[in-house]
């Protein structure tokens, strides 16, 4: 998809002269037609119903990352899903930052919510 007036956002911060940053945005933007958003349309992902096995050989260190499907962000999943995250890894008292980090039987384990 290409960027049109209507499915873009300019956001700026700090300290600037409003009018003259309008005309700025006109100048440099007010001729692009706008076009149509198609809405979007979530993906349906067949299900996981055996281990994906996959050996990857390369020079860097150990790493792993987990994934997990869950419902969606409109779904209760999402609250869960912080609620899940926050305890496990807030960068001071999470389960993770207590029993891994802490105790320095990691060089670094973490955890994030993408949703």
């Amino acid at each position: 998809m290409r960027y049109a007036p209507n499915n873009i956002a300019i956001i700026l911060s700090g300290d600037f002269d409003p009018d003259a940053t309008i005309k700025l945005i006109d100048n440099s933007f007010g001729k692009i037609p706008s076009r149509e958003v198609k809405p979007f349309v979530v993906p349906v992902e067949d299900p996981i119903t055996a281990p994906i096995v996959k050996e990857v050989v390369g020079p860097d260190a150990e790493s792993v990352n987990f994934g997990y499907r869950f419902d969606g962000a409109n779904s209760k999943d999402a609250d869960m899903i912080t609620l899940i995250n926050m305890i496990l890894n807030n960068s001071t008292a999470g389960l993770i930052d207590l029993n891994l980090n802490q105790a320095q039987k990691v060089l670094g384990a973490g955890c994030w919510n993408y949703t």
